[in-house]
């Protein structure tokens, strides 16, 4: 996928489940590889992408690619954030008959924006708290998997690692289901400055401390080497205006907001992908010089 065209026996699966022939084919955009663009007589766009079977929170089973899909279409049902895969005649969204994990869903229109201004990040703040206050369901959710790794890290990253997985269940009665990929590459913008969410194969179980945290930390542009502190700000107070308050804040919890990057980390060093492995963990060390800012930025708002 992506580079590659779709197999012409899937393309003739597409053209008899909508009863038209596909006019164009193509790929989406080079932030998004693993997805084709695919436009049918009648004008309308969808798109056709591969799911990867491995990926920074383990190997993935066609169950949890289901589960991710269910949550996403409450989602697009109850918040118009999101658009939703095709469900099949089988009951699923696996595209029957390929070899590959596809599935199919509308193209969502928006823009990838480079840098999200306050309004973005307090507009991303109220839909996290919207969407935690979903009945999402549970059942089939994991949460972040422990961090296993041989590598000889930094000392302070070694600490992370032990932390994280001392607390890798702590609050677990508090615990919600959400999107845990907040990365600007998965945020599409409408011309109203509305935000879209796409690419919910991250879906699982976090507390939602650390959701609000790892949203607001994206928002004020940590992986962009970079801490805007309004943006870190409006996310809180975004989030503040749509649950009533700030989710209740300790030691432990902090400590778990670098598990995800950790998890990350760990994937790119494990895939050989240096550059990107470098760049995360400048990123978790500049997280950990700018943890006593954030908890003072948290406090005045709580």
């Amino acid at each position: 996928m992506g580079d590659e065209a779709i197999d012409v026996n899937i393309l003739a699966f597409y053209e008899s489940f909508f009863q038209q022939s596909i006019r164009l084919e193509q790929p989406l955009l080079k932030y998004h590889p693993s997805c084709r663009l695919l436009q049918f007589e009648d004008g309308s766009l969808w798109v056709s992408k591969q799911i990867k079977k491995e990926t920074w929170l383990g190997q993935r089973r066609k169950r949890d690619i289901e589960f991710s899909e269910v949550v996403s279409a409450i989602i697009a049902q109850g918040l118009k954030a999101t658009v939703t895969a095709v469900r099949w005649s089988h009951g699923g969204v696996i595209v029957p008959l390929s070899r590959e994990w596809l599935i199919l869903m509308p193209y969502c229109r928006g823009r990838v924006l480079k840098r999200w201004q306050p309004l973005h990040a307090s507009r991303l703040g109220c839909l996290l708290a919207a969407m935690h206050a979903l009945p999402l369901p549970k059942k089939n959710a994991k949460p972040f998997p422990e961090i296993k790794s041989n590598l000889d890290y930094p000392h302070f990253i070694k600490q992370l690692i032990t932390g994280c997985n001392q607390h890798h269940h702590y609050q677990r009665d508090l615990w919600v289901v959400s999107h845990r990929d907040f990365h600007r590459r998965n945020v599409l913008w409408d011309e109203h400055d509305m935000p879209r969410l796409v690419d919910w194969e991250s879906c699982g179980l976090i507390h939602p401390f650390v959701d609000l945290i790892g949203l607001a930390v994206n928002c004020a542009g940590i992986a962009g080497s970079e801490f805007k502190a309004d943006c870190f700000r409006a996310t809180l107070l975004g989030y503040r205006q749509g649950a009533g308050d700030l989710p209740d804040a300790d030691e432990q919890l902090w400590q778990l907001c670098f598990h995800s990057w950790l998890l990350w980390l760990n994937y790119n060093h494990a895939s050989g992908n240096l550059e990107e492995a470098h760049n995360t963990l400048e990123a978790i060390q500049r997280l950990q010089n700018l943890m006593p800012e954030m908890q003072q930025h948290y406090q005045a708002l709580s």
